[in-house]
């Protein structure tokens, strides 16, 4: 709706308070009654049987455990773990309730049940859909204000109902101890087993310790220092190194010495010999005894001549001396020289074969160190490998000790603390349960009954309250944004009649004082939806127009609907027969009869055919102008045929009828866009046909205000305020 055209409506008359929905009971009922009653049987009918099957007593078992937010963590060194936060407590709560409703725990409830376990169990189910059954059985909540959960389970049966929950409270508990904070079995669990493959771990590397020692031949092993090959090798490469130099100073020192004896053996040995000689007594005896007898023949021949037979003679006895004396003397010579001689060569071989052994057992203790520092140096590589595989096997051993201590250490530990008192334990088992806490058939009989009336009497309401269609002329102005210019209620009655008489005659002075300010002589009539009254609407509004002294022609051009009260008119009269030219104005149309309005009626026209003839049609609206003061066009629905929008186009002002109760809030908004994008200059809407025997106390007390000033308190009550 444009803002000019909403303003043009400013003046136009309206109530001092729009009509809304309100709270009507007893008209809703009244309305509505067979709807009550179909309501009220369906439900009297489903639920007295479900109140028969499931009215029976119920029974309910209930245990306590308690939930400490201080935990024992080890009972050696007692030291508490604590949740120090509300945060966490309530966190750790909520998780204990889903513990309790766990899976495991109801497979250990059952099994905790033994003999006694078809009291949950049914004859044929699994153990897995008993539990299944279970956890959604079990009912499980925290008890405000304190560190109490209670386990609770509903049943039709008293007896066994307290041994389930027992079982399930026990088995919850065994689970929370066994758990705890840290979970002690699962880690012992762990701990053990990280044990037995520490300690598998451990025989098979001493086992291969023990073959690498026999191997070895080493019952020892040092990581700190050489291993015994190394330091044997060392040791034989020492003495390798030592033995060499020895076997090369031997070599070196019987090389000298065959080289000063080669020396020796070339020296003069005469004066050794005649030192020998000097010292030799034998010869020296003989040797004076020779020196004696040459001295007395010396002696005899002194006084002899040289020529003397005698002199001769000594001279002969001392050649013959003298050459025995030199006789003996190199034969004693010779002989000494031979005997120093081999005594030397006898000093020298046995010097020259000790040297000589020397140097032979310097070669052979090289030979030998060689032999064994090559051997060992071939062992060593291996050796080596082996001997620190040794290491680390000893490594590893000692290692894995340490580690298997720690987790005696701590399996011990946890082993205690799988004892501690921990977070959870058990305050109160159920007991069983001798009173129901609910069920009876009467009750739920009862509940029906109150449910079906219930239902019966708010249903209507609903129904009424909630309604889509436009109703009341609040429910117009809320699909609009505006109070409309008038509504009209449906003439039921006399108060109603007299009511809508005086709406219409508000209406006519409305439309006389528009057409006074702002020249609107030609006015389209047009609806959201058929059956609103719009014909109706506009003969009203023409006779009461034409009362108040106005010259008014009314025409039928709604081609959806004929209607016989403009008249009757041969098919080439009416305003078929002057938009086409077969007859003339003056004689299609009705004259007034007894000061009415004038009327046109319809004539030969189909749907398009007003369309078809525009110019026509506005020569015409044109022509009358001067002769009339106001002219009414009766136009067919709005979207229902597309001649209503031209006789909008073609008009100074459109008025939208609406009836009530023929369309919705969303019908109303779609035929305003169509008038907006029509943008006629002025724009009102009519509510016409109001029920007001079966809507709001306000519309009612409306017209009750028309018929009495006064009420009594109870008329006030049914009528509203």
């Amino acid at each position: 709706m444009t803002e000019a055209s909403a303003a043009a409506l400013s003046d136009a008359p309206r109530p001092k308070t729009t009509p809304g929905r309100a709270l009507d009971p007893l008209g809703s009922w009244r309305r509505h009654w067979l709807k009550m009653v179909a309501i009220a049987a369906a439900v009297v009918g489903l639920g007295v049987p479900v109140a028969w099957v499931k009215g029976r007593a119920t029974f309910y078992a209930e245990a306590a455990v308690r939930v400490s937010p201080t935990y024992v963590e080890n009972l050696q060194d007692e030291s508490d773990v604590q949740l120090l936060s509300t945060t966490q407590y309530l966190q750790f709560v909520q998780q204990q309730i889903t513990t309790v409703r766990s899976f495991d725990v109801a497979v250990e409830a059952l099994h905790r049940l033994g003999d006694q376990r078809a009291l949950w169990q049914r004859p044929h189910e699994s153990e897995r859909r008993a539990a299944e059954r279970l956890m959604a059985a079990i009912t499980v909540r925290a008890v405000r204000d304190t560190y109490l959960i209670t386990i609770g389970l509903e049943g039709e049966k008293a007896a066994g109902l307290a041994d389930i929950v027992n079982a399930v409270a026990d088995a919850y508990v065994k689970k929370a101890s066994e758990e705890g904070l840290y979970g002690p079995t699962e880690r012992i669990r762990h701990l053990t087993d990280r044990r037995a493959d520490l300690q598998a771990r451990v025989g098979s590397d001493v086992d291969e310790l023990k073959t690498i020692t026999a191997r070895l031949g080493v019952s020892t092993f040092e990581d700190s220092s050489l291993n015994p090959l190394d330091s044997s090798l060392v040791a034989t490469g020492e003495a390798l190194a030592d033995w060499r130099r020895r076997r090369i100073a031997a070599e070196a020192k019987v090389a000298a010495l065959q080289e000063a004896q080669a020396r020796e053996r070339q020296l003069e040995l005469d004066s050794a010999a005649r030192d020998l000689l000097d010292k030799n007594l034998a010869l020296a005896s003989a040797t004076k005894l020779y020196y004696d007898r040459r001295n007395a023949l010396l002696g005899q021949a002194s006084g002899l001549a040289p020529d003397h037979p005698g002199y001769k003679a000594v001279q002969r006895q001392l050649a013959e001396i003298d050459t025995e004396m030199q006789r003996v003397s190199d034969g004693e010579l010779l002989a000494t020289k031979t005997q120093l001689e081999e005594k030397r060569a006898t000093q020298a071989a046995a010097e020259l074969s000790r040297v000589q052994m020397d140097a032979d057992q310097a070669r052979q203790v090289e030979a030998q160190l060689a032999t064994d520092f090559a051997d060992q140096s071939a062992r060593l590589p291996e050796y080596t490998a082996q001997y620190h595989r040794a290491l680390d096997l000893i490594s590893n051993i000692r290692r894995a000790r340490k580690r298997i201590e720690s987790i005696n250490n701590r399996i011990d530990s946890y082993s205690l603390e799988a004892q501690a008192p921990g977070f959870v334990r058990l305050v109160s088992p159920a007991r069983a349960p001798d009173t129901p806490i609910s069920g009876g058939r009467k009750n739920l009989l009862l509940l029906v009954c109150v449910a079906a009336t219930g239902l019966a009497l708010v249903v209507p309401l609903a129904l009424d309250r909630f309604d889509p269609r436009i109703l009341l002329p609040g429910d117009l102005e809320k699909a609009l944004g505006f109070a409309p210019m008038a509504w009209l209620p449906e003439r039921a009655g006399h108060v109603a009649t007299a009511l809508a008489t005086d709406e219409i005659r508000r209406l006519a002075l409305a439309l006389a004082r528009d057409r006074q300010q702002q020249g609107t002589a030609r006015i389209t009539l047009t609806s959201v939806a058929a059956a609103a009254g719009t014909t109706t609407l506009v003969l009203d509004l023409a006779h009461e127009l034409a009362r108040l002294g106005l010259r008014v022609l009314a025409i039928d051009a709604n081609v959806c609907h004929r209607d016989h009260r403009y008249g009757t008119a041969a098919p080439a009269a009416g305003l078929g027969g002057v938009l086409a030219g077969q007859s003339p104005l003056d004689q299609a149309i009705g004259a007034a009869d007894g000061g009415g309005p004038d009327l046109l009626p319809l004539g030969d026209l189909c749907e398009g055919d007003v369309l078809a003839h525009r110019p026509a049609l506005t020569s015409i609206l044109e022509g009358v102008r001067g002769q009339y003061d106001l002219v009414l066009l009766d136009a067919p629905p709005l979207g229902r045929a597309a001649d209503a929008e031209l006789l909008v186009q073609v008009a100074d002002s459109a008025l939208l009828v609406v009836g009530a109760a023929t369309v919705t809030g969303a019908d109303v908004k779609r035929a305003a866009r169509i008038l907006e994008r029509l943008a006629p200059p002025v724009v009102g809407v009519v509510l016409n046909r109001v029920r007001t025997d079966e809507h709001t106390v306000a519309l009612a007390g409306v017209l009750r205000d028309r018929q009495a000033p006064s009420r009594s308190l109870i008329d006030r009550w049914l009528w509203g305020a």
